[in-house]
């Protein structure tokens, strides 16, 4: 037996000597001494096997409660002990949450796309002024087929920024070569922008293979798009108006060209213009935007209402002021919505708005209306009043102001348009074709209506609506719908349709038309609402 082994057995003995007389009378100390099973240091060298064979455990004869603690006796662990780990709970990783933009992508000439056609479109951003569009995301499609062509892109959410503005372009290229491309601007996602969109794309001209050695090209005065434009006022006395004016790029080698501004009577003329190519170059096809102030001055005569049209619309209209008590620009409440069309060649149409004064007569007043056309098929109207701001009697009326707002003339045969008015009022159209069958706009009959709740919280309410097209699918066909709320409480709906007014022969059928239209979101919780469509059927719902 080693030293260390007799030390340790020698050791043990007086301790337990020492507890049995301090404590109650203890079982007899068994005749050989117990064995020690603490494992030796990692530092001290290892005991060999053969020392311990003759030592066997046996139970301590001490109860363990009068015990003083002691490492305790377990079987020799490694020299860095890992405490047992039971199966990992699954950890949920959160992916990333995906938005797609859809739509179609087609041509209006008669060609055949060829087998070895590549569909490019993206999604970019296109909020930075005269910089280059950031890809938010984009497919590639080898070989697509005909037109229309479907697509869908996949993007992130949070890389969208509600203050910027995000549009879809598409290209087509056959044996490598551009051969269709988008020229007008198709805005998505963010400021009312719609996440399907069936884009039309322009073909490009052909430009020569081998082109002469680079010149600069002969350049061509052109109007420019226009994609928004916002009256401002200043507080000065007399007040100052500028517009502000944001337009379109339509490719890499367009150049802004100039403002220039002609006042005749109460008419203000604005022409935007940018300077492109006389002849086809090789250029990239960027769709771009330019963004600039027009200053107008304070030269009005108060009380008296402008009205501005740039590059051939009309875009805004303001009442002048005087030197009156402070005021505040506010968004009227509107009553009712009506399009308006001329028998004019081309046609025109007139947008016919009822609005209040919610102040009275003595401390509020019309101002005027900005006009917009954001992205295909939409118009955006809003309707302003002046409200005074400081404290002084005001008058109980509600003056009614009725406001004629030309929408113009460019506008795409037998295609819809919906015009909203301060975000709430909205109504729709059917563009005429001119080469058709004389029609006149009627009210349709309604077979059935049904109030659809929002989905969600910040969702907006919808009304289906199944009407009919009285006179046969040859001489009558769907124009568009209308909204307003004439009071708390009412929802009017007004359906129309057009109907041949010459003698021709007409189809038999009554084909049916659904239509989902937008209600808004602007609706009182736990307030009541009555919707009546046509005059005639009627759903009330709860908020």
């Amino acid at each position: 037996m080693t030293p260390r082994i007799v030390a340790t057995l020698a050791l043990s003995l007086v301790a337990g000597a020492m507890i049995a007389c301090s404590s109650a009378p203890a079982s007899p100390a068994p005749a050989q001494p117990p064995a020690t099973a603490i494992p030796a240091a990692p530092s001290q060298p290892a005991v060999p096997a053969e020392s311990i064979v003759s030592i066997k455990p046996i139970a301590p004869a001490i109860p363990a409660a009068l015990v003083e603690p002691i490492a305790p006796v377990m079987p020799a662990q490694p020299s860095n002990p890992v405490a047992p780990v039971g199966p990992a709970a699954p950890v949920e990783i959160e992916a990333p949450a995906i938005a797609t933009i859809t739509g179609t992508v087609a041509y209006r000439e008669r060609i055949a796309l060829t087998p070895d056609s590549v569909v490019e479109i993206k999604l970019i951003d296109v909020s930075r002024m005269d910089a280059p569009a950031i890809t938010i995301g984009e497919q590639i499609i080898v070989s697509p087929g005909q037109v229309p062509i479907a697509f869908e892109i996949e993007y992130n959410p949070a890389e969208i920024d509600d203050r910027f503005s995000y549009a879809v372009q598409a290209r087509i290229t056959q044996s490598g070569k551009l051969a269709f491309i988008n020229d007008t601007r198709y805005s998505v996602i963010t400021r009312g922008g719609p996440t399907n969109v069936d884009m039309v794309l322009t073909k490009v001209a052909t430009s020569p293979a081998q082109p002469p050695d680079p010149v600069i090209p002969a350049m061509t005065e052109t109007r420019a798009p226009i994609e928004s434009v916002e009256l401002t006022t200043s507080d000065s006395n007399p007040r100052e108006y500028t517009l502000h004016i944001v337009s379109g790029l339509p490719g890499g080698c367009v150049k802004f060209g100039d403002y220039s501004v002609a006042c005749e009577g109460a008419h203000i003329d604005v022409a935007v213009t940018n300077f492109a190519p006389t002849e086809p170059v090789p250029c990239t096809m960027m769709y771009g935007i330019h963004e600039g102030e027009v200053e107008l001055g304070s030269d009005f005569t108060a009380g008296e209402t402008y009205m501005v049209s740039v590059n051939g619309n009309v875009t805004n209209a303001f009442t002048a002021q005087d030197e009156g008590p402070k005021t505040a620009m506010a968004d009227s409440p509107i009553e009712r919505v009506d399009v308006v069309v001329s028998e004019s060649d081309p046609t025109a149409y007139i947008l016919q708005v009822v609005s209040r004064l919610p102040k009275g007569s003595s401390c509020s007043w019309f101002n005027g209306y900005d006009v917009a056309r954001p992205y295909a098929g939409v118009i955006d109207v809003t309707v302003t009043h002046f409200e005074v701001t400081e404290m002084m009697p005001c008058t109980a009326d509600l003056p009614v102001v009725s406001t004629e707002i030309p929408l113009g003339t460019d506008f795409a045969p037998n295609q819809a348009y919906r015009v909203t008015v301060n975000g709430a009022a909205i109504t729709s159209f059917t563009a005429r074709d001119l080469e058709g069958p004389e029609a006149v706009i009627a009210d349709s009959p309604v077979e059935h209506i049904e109030v659809v709740a929002p989905q969600t919280e910040s969702g907006a309410y919808t009304l289906n609506v199944v009407s009919q097209l009285p006179k046969g699918s040859s001489c009558s066909w769907f124009n568009g719908y209308s909204v307003s709320r004439p009071y708390n409480g009412a929802v009017d709906v007004t359906v129309t349709h057009y109907e041949v007014t010459g003698m021709m022969p007409c189809t038999a059928d009554l084909p049916i038309v659904e239509t989902e239209i937008p209600l808004g979101d602007g609706f009182v919780a736990g307030e009541t609402y009555t919707v009546t469509v046509n005059g005639d059927l009627s759903e009330t719902f709860a908020a």
